[in-house]
């Protein structure tokens, strides 16, 4: 691969040294020294809500810069795989956008909107409801933060798993910066890369704008067609001015776009693919094969029964305000404000073959509202942060299933079309604080606490066709209403509540300024809610003891998580070492 770079500053490598992983243990990844700094170097992060030296943070955490991604070869946030201990990412099923975020094996598989992910994705402070669009590029940030564990004190909002802080490059108020690259490789790769931040007013007011293109060819060809899939073509780009009209209050305005235009996302189908024939009555099933499964080793070709030039097409963009006023010396407000929107339009081919069985479209329209503010404590002794937090999302989805090949009347294929349209309300609450008490310098102690109060709203309509191109008199039709088509009483149950206290604390003690043991308790929650797979009464329907009962909605998940770990930093910063116990 050939690299050309052109870059304004150049960060120096530090020698990095961590634990051999062990089961059941986590160790750390050592942040880059091109994380933000202080004046003496040290590397500082924001992991709880407040600018603080990595080694001072009792959280299993690490902190990875721009230029430590790059050395990973990563583009965007899937690229923390490998270089994060306990931490898995999986692309979303058929989506090339998608991201399934897992840390210490806790995570959410299913990217449908009544699903809400385990691990939260945070940017400049921003909650990003969907996982679809998450797989975010890294280029214009400072740094990338993950917590493990549960956070349920300071992020709360669905942080079972940890939380994933992705903190961008403010613009400079009086250095004219810019970077660039542009990289091309196999497969006709190409990515160009440009930042560049510019005082406007001089100590007062400055500007940063980066943009990324990325493309390439696809990696999976159809030997039928010669078509290519698995591409990528995306475009994206941030904004953000920065004001400071006095020493005590700082304005960041910031707008980003994501734009993505791929083929389909090919896989190799591992299972035999089975449809079942009906008899002449409709009284009985046979099954038959449709497709066996695939042998051997994947050679990187795949056939779909999509031939329209269908793909996956993804438009998210969002403004924010964040306002940072310093009351005293000790005591700072901070407000952020933040707009969101998502749409998208994916073509699936689950089975990868030219049947349909698995052959899925899927439109979302999301878009969402926060606001939340913190009040931050900076006295001698006592730190902490106490905070207000409320997120109002609204979704809706279209979905078409397309199943031909999948029902037989005696050996003649019938037409099959499911169609899903729902909509669902989420409007979420929480006050939380947590406070760190130093009992002398080595020897602190913090507290945290969190309510978190939910309500969603749900509505639902599945229409499942099923007819026959030869025997014009066979269409079986069936309409499902949630929660309308339920048998009373459940038959208006289309919201529902939830809310949690999630406690943590945690015991740190210092040796040295560099060195730090720690243990900690934290309790995670993720409110429940409907079940979008719903097709039927079936579907939400138990037997318990005997009785049939209606089980519209799933229970909350909650988690508690037990650690000790330690961290230090050796030889001026050469040699850094952290590990974890859970």
């Amino acid at each position: 691969m050939t690299r050309i770079s052109m870059r304004a500053a150049l960060a120096a490598s530090a020698v990095l040294f961590a634990l051999p992983a062990l089961p059941a243990f986590a160790q750390e990844a050592p942040a880059d020294e091109a994380t933000a700094s202080d004046a003496s170097g040290e590397i500082l992060v924001i992991a709880r809500r407040r600018e603080e030296r990595l080694l001072d943070v009792p959280i299993s955490m690490s902190a990875l810069s721009t230029e430590a991604l790059e050395k990973a070869g990563a583009r965007d946030l899937s690229g923390i795989q490998g270089a994060i201990p306990n931490v898995n990412i999986v692309q979303g099923r058929g989506s090339a956008s998608s991201a399934n975020f897992y840390i210490r094996g806790i995570g959410q598989p299913d990217a449908l909107q009544t699903f809400d992910p385990a691990v939260g994705v945070y940017v400049d402070g921003v909650y990003l409801s969907r996982i679809q669009g998450a797989l975010l590029n890294l280029f214009d940030v400072q740094r990338v933060e993950v917590l493990r564990g549960p956070q349920g004190t300071l992020y709360g909002k669905n942080t079972i798993g940890g939380a994933v802080n992705v903190v961008s490059k403010k613009p400079d108020l009086n250095t004219l910066r810019g970077e660039g690259a542009i990289t091309y490789g196999r497969f006709n790769e190409v990515t160009a890369k440009g930042y560049v931040s510019a005082p406007l007013v001089a100590d007062k007011l400055a500007l940063s704008v980066a943009g990324v293109y990325d493309d390439r060819d696809g990696i999976v060809t159809d030997p039928r067609t010669g078509r290519e899939y698995n591409d990528r073509n995306n475009l994206s780009g941030r904004a953000i001015l920065r004001a400071k009209p006095s020493e005590t209050v700082e304005v960041l305005i910031a707008g980003d776009y994501t734009r993505q235009r791929n083929t389909l996302t090919l896989g190799q189908n591992t299972a035999p693919l089975v449809g079942f024939n009906y008899n002449a009555t409709f009284t009985a099933l046979t099954p038959f094969t449709i497709a066996p499964a695939a042998a051997g080793e994947w050679d990187y070709k795949a056939s779909t029964s999509f031939n329209n030039n269908e793909g996956q097409r993804l438009d998210h963009w969002g403004v924010s305000g964040t306002i940072n006023v310093d009351l005293s010396d000790a005591l700072q407000l901070s407000s952020i404000t933040a707009y969101r929107k998502l749409k998208t339009d994916f073509f699936v081919d689950i089975d990868g073959t030219t049947a349909e069985v698995g052959d899925v479209f899927v439109g979302t329209r999301q878009k969402q509202f926060s606001q939340e503010l913190q009040l931050k404590l900076d006295a001698d002794k006592l730190k902490g942060v106490l905070g207000l937090y409320y997120l109002n999302e609204h979704v809706t989805s279209h979905q078409e299933a397309y199943a031909d090949s999948y029902l037989q009347y005696v050996g003649t294929p019938l037409n099959f079309l499911r169609t899903i349209d729902d909509e669902q309300d989420t409007k979420s609450y929480a006050a939380f604080g947590q406070l760190t008490y130093d009992f002398t310098e080595a020897l602190s102690f913090t507290a945290g606490l969190r309510y978190t109060r939910e309500t969603k709203e749900y509505f639902r309509t599945t229409t499942a066709t099923t007819s026959s191109p030869v025997f014009p008199a066979i269409v079986i039709r069936s309409t499902f209403v949630f929660p309308n088509s339920l048998p009373a009483p459940f038959n208006t149950a289309n919201s529902v509540t939830y809310d949690a206290w999630t406690p943590s604390a945690t015991l740190s003690y210092k040796p040295s300024q560099n060195t730090m043991v720690y243990a900690s308790a934290s309790r995670g929650f993720k409110s429940g809610g409907f079940n979008g797979r719903v097709n039927g009464v079936g579907d939400v329907t138990q037997v318990v003891n005997g009785a049939t009962v209606i089980v519209p909605t799933f229970k909350p998940e909650t988690v508690w998580t037990y650690e000790v770990g330690a961290k230090g930093s050796f030889l001026d910063g050469r040699v850094n070492v952290s590990g974890a116990a859970f």
